[in-house]
């Protein structure tokens, strides 16, 4: 307001400059106009004699001249007062043109770091869930069954949408904005850390991928499997098993299917198979016996993928937690910090 108020009060004082300027240029043009009349006058005055003025002609230029000369110098003065003024006004718009290209250079500055900020935290966050998944896949054997809920399925575009934000605006971002020992290791350290996060989650999802449907083909298998065994048990009828035949029968049934969840899983039936593979060895009837062993081998075939799973999911998890998730952590401490500073 104060600025405003300062403005207006100088502009009012150079109108009034200019329109005595004009004033007076005018008041000589016009004197101008009436001069070859009165400088050519026999006599006005007692005081102003005309009489000995000579040519009409040279009285004429050598009154005029002067008087026209003046009333030019004036406003050519008036002229050289406009530019000035026309030049400090495009200066000033110059200035304020720099000012806003500086201020729209910086908001840029820091549009690509609060960028950078979101994706650092979407790394850290999808990290952190993805390894909840993968501890309440390797805390439930049940879950070593079928695989739902371990794969998080995210867009890759939304695991590399970092790499689209323009390096060297990202730069001086940083050198801007970030107070920090070393600028250049803390952007390297940046990228290295979520081209890491993106690869590894691009590698390891479709092997973990591949093998859950591995694992849930051979849980199918092995489920029609026991289907087809409580079928056969019952084509034969207890009349022709032995004693000793029901008892092994009727201890596995017992294990396998009257657990206390009413539901089988890989572990119940793996202790099962263990535990009776001798006595089925020794039951007559082949098909049975054949049927027991499939399931042995399907069960077997199971426990590998399986741990080829674990083994995955515990070396992802184990960098993650140890190295990426704390170095994320710190990144995004100092770009929070620097985002609040600015």
């Amino acid at each position: 307001m104060q600025e405003n108020s300062a403005n207006k009060s100088g502009k009012g004082k150079e109108q009034k400059k200019e329109q005595k300027i004009l004033w007076i240029a005018g008041a000589l043009a016009i004197f101008g106009c009436f001069a070859p009349i009165i400088f050519t006058r026999t006599k006005l005055f007692e005081c102003l004699d005309f009489s000995n003025t000579g040519e009409i002609g040279d009285t004429i230029g050598g009154t005029m001249t002067p008087i026209v000369s003046l009333a030019a110098v004036i406003l050519t003065y008036l002229a050289f007062l406009k530019q000035v003024e026309a030049n400090k006004i495009q200066t000033e718009q110059f200035n304020k043109t720099l000012q806003q290209k500086e201020i729209d250079d910086k908001k840029q500055l820091k549009n690509s770091l609060n960028l950078m900020s979101l994706d650092v935290d979407f790394a850290i966050q999808d990290m952190k869930d993805r390894i909840k998944n993968f501890d309440d896949y390797l805390k439930d054997d049940n879950k070593r069954i079928y695989g739902e809920g371990i794969l998080k399925d995210i867009p890759t575009a939304s695991l590399t949408r970092y790499r689209t934000i323009d390096r060297n605006l990202l730069y001086n971002a940083y050198e801007e904005f970030i107070i920090h020992d070393d600028i250049k290791e803390l952007f390297r350290r940046t990228y290295s850390l979520l081209d890491y996060y993106s690869e590894k989650v691009k590698e390891i999802m479709p092997i973990l991928d591949d093998n859950m449907q591995r694992s849930n083909l051979l849980h199918d298998k092995i489920t029609k499997e026991l289907e087809n065994f409580e079928d056969m048990l019952d084509k034969y009828g207890d009349a022709n098993f032995s004693k000793s035949d029901k008892r092994v029968i009727e201890s596995f049934n017992k294990e396998v299917f009257q657990c206390p969840n009413k539901e089988w899983t890989l572990f119940t039936l793996d202790c099962a198979l263990k535990h009776h593979e001798s006595d089925f060895a020794e039951i007559f009837y082949d098909e049975i016996k054949e049927s027991f062993f499939k399931l042995k081998e399907l069960t077997s075939d199971v426990k590998s993928v399986n741990e080829v799973i674990v083994s995955e999911i515990n070396d992802v998890k184990e960098k993650w937690e140890n190295e990426t998730l704390k170095e994320l952590g710190k990144l995004r401490d100092v770009l929070h910090k620097s985002l609040g500073d600015a």
